[in-house]
């Protein structure tokens, strides 16, 4: 069973900090870190095309292959509870992420903190 990967931001600063639940329990430092708990996101156990990981709350820009055109859009990350999976929102619709879609049609481009008005412009537009 592999560990659970999750990272955060610091109510001190805007680094990232990743941890797992197991390190992140047993740390014994004299001052600690205060974690906005607003700001962790888990591993999705998935990277882009560059081998980042891809964590919940990131934005993709993905490619969507149809016929023999490809279209590009841009697409947050987020965990579907009804489901039980990882998936893309695009325009507040959750749409499935496939596990074994082909890593070099998403490419991370940002996430909902650092970069939210990625979100605010999507469509075929996105060049390849």
């Amino acid at each position: 069973m592999r560990e659970l990967k999750f990272r955060g931001r610091p109510y001190t600063n805007d680094a990232w900090i990743h941890f797992t639940l197991g390190s992140f329990l047993k740390a014994n430092t004299p001052s600690p870190v205060l974690i906005n708990p607003a700001t962790v996101q888990q591993f999705t156990g998935l990277c882009d095309k560059h081998r980042q990981e891809i964590y919940d709350g990131d934005i993709l820009r993905v490619g969507m292959r149809r016929g023999d055109s490809n279209g590009w859009t841009k697409e947050q990350v987020a965990w579907n509870d009804r489901a039980g999976e990882w998936g893309l929102v695009r325009n507040g619709e959750f749409m499935q992420m496939q596990m074994q879609r082909d890593p070099k049609l998403r490419e991370l481009i940002g996430n909902i903190y650092e970069n939210p008005d990625l979100l605010k412009t999507n469509g075929p537009s996105l060049s390849a």
